[in-house]
């Protein structure tokens, strides 16, 4: 079979937005009193006013950054680290860098010193800029030999520059080229060890511009939205970038707990959010409804928004009594969802992570229609996206602007375009290329082509060959078991086995367990799994019978071979352990899977001499 491929034409290549410094000085140059940030207040300061912050405001803020980071000896070209939550002051913190001349190194607060000590040690960091207000720096940066703290709130009350300082940083920024890197990213590593990977400054620029060309519509100069990504996340900064350029206002959260408030404060108009938000907005309001009884209710909305989505999406109407209907739901739940997210949201994006069709249908069908993308860090975040007007769940869209995706012969996605990296590696002088002799990437992702629209099917090394030969994968029947509420996450495995087993991990409260006696239920050293991930066991009880039903009725769905023979319940709040979920919600796999291969061994030992 031959390779299959779709391109979007490149809308926007202006040389004089030659780096993301030169986007923020188009900026200032042409609304200097633009508001481009509204900053929340201070946790001891409730109720009061967002801060305006305008565009000539926040560059002159960055300059007087950069112009500390040169009075600390950085150098052009040198990897400085970042550390903190998602805020303003971040913002200040990864300009000031490139301002400087010098490379940003994003690094998630939710790190251990271990893990902060490799990443400085990889790009041989000096020095770390730190949200010291939330963060211990001295325990943080305790094992890293030579790299010294520098706070967030030094560089924001950093004096204005002299007349030689601002010469030298005018001079540092504007020698930076295109080609030159402006941050390395360090990849999740779902699959494996965490990669560097060099985000160059045209990577950044010529994909910022053609993403906004290509959703003008939505990101717009009276747009606001209101971040709640890690900054450390290159989709989170892309978006900030996005925003700078086309004039949107920004305002930072880095306190999930705070969503709710903040939202209604802020009243976004467009939001990105990882899946994870919105299956728990869903999973919050079955509960509501479960504990006044109402649970028939949120079921019948449910079916009505996403029937009525699936129509819209296929551009087919609803009849005069599905009209009717909806309009009771929508008075009686789907404006309040809204509301929920400000009540001025005209599309929320997903990203970072798979969305289950089902509820990209029900917010659509509520109001609050979701454009779903693909992207990794390699290609600097979106790699695809849907478009307003032609949204089909479960597709991830046409490729950007600029961008051609490929499907090699083995349904591998390969991109190539303005977003893929210029290289991987901790130092641009040691690079190693990122393409192959075309010019394009190679994903790892499995997907297949709908009518121009691309789908992700799965991950090469996901893939389960079982020992007859069959190859599975995984993803569908994961998504599937994952839209019950109380399921956090799935595993489906069995390379190498004659049959497929399903782990299912559910918060153990959400679902009344009682910890203590599952350890001591638990059939395979419950102490130590318990050690190890946080999880126990679960082997008897309502729990599990109900767990086992639900699959049994997904199995349906699926060819025998890509059915679960068995599962394994395991309960606990993984997703506060970042050695094996990410912080945007994705499962370590590999990690975990290593953590569990002596449970998932006796398992199979034990189905096998059940026969």
């Amino acid at each position: 079979m031959s390779a299959r491929e779709i391109s979007s034409p490149l809308l926007a290549d202006d040389p004089g937005l030659a780096t993301a410094v030169h986007l923020l000085e188009a900026r200032r140059r042409d609304a200097p009193e633009h508001v481009a940030f509204r900053v929340l207040p201070g946790e001891g300061e409730p109720g009061a006013e967002l801060r305006p912050v305008t565009t000539a405001e926040f560059a002159e803020a960055v300059e007087r950054a950069a112009g500390a980071l040169l009075r600390a000896g950085v150098a052009p070209g040198e990897r400085v680290l970042i550390i903190g939550e998602t805020s303003f002051e971040w913002a200040v913190a990864d300009f000031a860098c490139w301002y400087a001349g010098a490379i940003s190194v994003p690094v998630y607060p939710t790190a251990s010193p271990e893990q902060v000590a490799e990443t400085a040690d990889l790009v041989t960091a000096r020095i770390a800029l730190v949200d010291t207000t939330r963060l211990d720096a001295e325990a943080l940066l305790a094992g890293c030999a030579g790299t010294s703290a520098l706070p967030f709130a030094e560089l924001i009350a950093a004096p204005a520059l002299s007349t030689d300082e601002a010469t030298a940083v005018g001079e540092r920024w504007s020698a930076r080229t295109p080609a030159d890197i402006a941050t390395i990213v360090f990849t999740s590593g779902t699959t494996g060890a965490p990669t560097p990977v060099q985000i160059s400054h045209a990577n950044l620029s010529v994909l910022v511009q053609n993403v906004q060309r290509g959703y003008s519509g939505l990101l717009r100069e009276d747009a606001t939205t209101l971040i709640l990504l890690p900054l450390a996340h290159v989709l989170a900064r892309g978006l900030q970038l996005v925003c700078i350029h086309a004039g949107m206002t920004i305002t930072h959260l880095g306190d999930p707990a705070r969503v709710v408030d903040v939202l209604g404060r802020v009243r976004p108009t467009f939001l990105v959010v990882v899946p994870r938000v919105l299956e728990k907005v869903l999973d919050r309001l079955r509960g509501l409804a479960g504990r006044a009884k109402l649970g028939w209710a949120i079921r019948r909305a449910e079916r009505v928004a996403i029937a009525s989505a699936r129509r819209r999406q296929a551009g087919e109407r609803d009849s005069l009594r599905q009209r009717a209907e909806f309009a009771v739901w929508n008075r009686l739940l789907f404006a309040r969802v809204r509301r929920l997210f400000g009540g001025r949201v005209e599309h929320l994006l997903s990203g970072a992570a798979a969305l289950r069709p089902e509820t990209s249908l029900f917010f659509d069908g509520a109001g609050l229609p979701v454009i779903e993308g693909y992207g990794l860090t390699e290609t600097t975040a979106p790699a695809t996206g849907q478009r307003p007007g032609d949204l089909r769940a479960g597709t991830v869209g046409p490729p950007q602007p600029g961008t051609t995706i490929r499907l090699a012969v083995d349904g591998e996605i390969l991109v190539a375009g303005p977003g893929v990296c210029a290289a991987f590696g901790p130092d641009p002088a040691t690079a190693r290329p990122s393409t192959d002799a075309d010019g394009f990437f190679h994903t790892g992702d499995i997907g297949r082509f709908d009518r121009g629209h691309l789908i992700v099917t799965g991950r090469k090394k996901e893939l389960i060959v079982t020992s007859y030969g069959k190859t599975v994968a995984p993803q569908r029947w994961e998504l599937a078991v994952e839209t019950d509420a109380d399921v956090s996450h799935t595993l489906l495995v069995g390379e190498g086995r004659p049959f497929l087993l399903g782990l299912i991990i559910t918060p153990g409260d959400a679902v009344g367990l009682d910890h203590a006696a599952d350890r001591r239920a638990s059939v395979w050293e419950g102490d130590r799994l318990a050690g190890a991930t946080g999880l126990v066991r679960v082997t008897s009880g309502a729990a599990l019978e109900r767990f086992t039903a639900r699959v049994d009725a997904e199995n349906r769905s699926f060819a025998r071979p890509e059915q679960a023979r068995s599962i394994i319940v395991l309960a606990g709040h993984l997703d506060a352990d970042p050695r094996f979920v990410t912080p945007t919600g994705k499962v370590r796999r590999g990690a975990l899977l290593a953590e569990l291969d002596g449970l998932i061994d006796a398992e199979y030992a034990a189905l096998g001499r059940k026969g």
